[in-house]
C-alpha cells in the first residue's frame, strides 16, 4: 500500500524522549488507521473474505466505539497484508 503513512503521535500526551523517529499510537488510533487503510483499498466484502469473516461482523467490528482484541486486529492486518507490531517497554522512571 503505497502511499500511505500512520498518522503521527495522537495519544494523550507526547511520546518518550528519544522516540521521535518512531510513531507511537494508542490501540485504538492503530485500529482507526486499520479501518483508514481498509477504506482506501478495499470494501467490507472484500476484507471479510479475506479474513475469512462476514461482512456484517466487519461492518460492526468498524463501528464507532468499537475496540478490538489484539486477535482482532492481527486478522484484520493481515488481510489487508500490513504487519502489526506490538512493542512493549519498560516505563521511563
Amino acid at each position: 500500500m503505497t502511499g500511505f503513512s500512520l498518522p503521527a503521535w495522537t495519544g494523550r500526551s507526547a511520546p518518550p524522549p528519544g522516540e521521535d523517529s518512531e510513531r507511537a499510537l494508542s490501540l485504538t488510533d492503530a485500529w482507526a488507521a486499520l479501518v483508514r487503510i481498509r477504506n482506501r483499498s478495499m470494501t467490507q466484502t472484500e476484507l471479510a473474505e479475506r479474513a475469512g469473516l462476514h461482512r456484517s461482523a466487519v461492518s460492526k467490528m468498524e463501528a464507532v466505539g468499537y475496540l478490538p482484541t489484539l486477535r482482532t486486529m492481527a486478522t484484520y492486518a493481515d488481510a489487508l497484508d500490513i504487519e502489526l507490531n506490538l512493542t512493549l517497554r519498560k516505563k521511563a522512571s
